[in-house]
């Protein structure tokens, strides 16, 4: 453990000896940080290798049309009484 041997160490040598231990530190908490952020990347590329589409393949087709909702749901709602019974029929809105 360094923070025994920095114990035993005199006065004179403890700050040369504490530099050329956080120089150390330094540099290896430098290189480990390369070494993560080069897996990263590696790990990121592999990624995009497996996902990769194929832009040349034909899209899904897309409907061509669609119902508003709001009919939707008229019909909905009037499907709902045709099937308890009720005959719906069509004409001009009530006026008062």
């Amino acid at each position: 453990n360094i923070s025994s041997v920095m114990g035993k160490l005199s006065k004179d040598e403890r700050p040369v000896v504490g530099q050329k231990i956080n120089a150390v530190k330094a540099e290896l908490t430098e290189r480990l940080a390369a070494k993560k952020e080069a897996l990263r990347q590696r790990e990121m590329l592999q990624a995009l290798e497996q996902e990769r589409i194929d832009v040349t393949l034909p899209g899904r087709a897309m409907p061509v049309g669609h119902m508003h909702p709001i009919s939707r749901a008229i019909w909905d709602v009037t499907q709902v009484f045709v099937k308890m019974g009720f005959h719906v029929i069509d004409g001009p809105e009530v006026e008062t």
